[in-house]
């Protein structure tokens, strides 16, 4: 996962969405991540492993 800090991503918003093909982007404020952007397909993804419980299992 991509990280920066949210001031920087404030900033320069391109740096984060240009990322976002390769990987999801958390964001920092603090050395402690207060956000994480992540693409439509991944969301969807994420979102499918939710509805499944014994899959989520299986991959942590």
């Amino acid at each position: 996962m991509f990280t920066l800090a949210a001031s920087r991503a404030k900033q320069n918003f391109g740096v984060p969405i240009g990322q976002l093909a390769q990987s999801p982007v958390a964001m920092e404020r603090h050395h402690q991540t207060v956000a994480v952007v992540m693409s439509p397909e991944s969301a969807q993804s994420v979102a499918r492993l939710a509805q499944q419980p014994g899959e989520l299992r299986r991959l942590a």
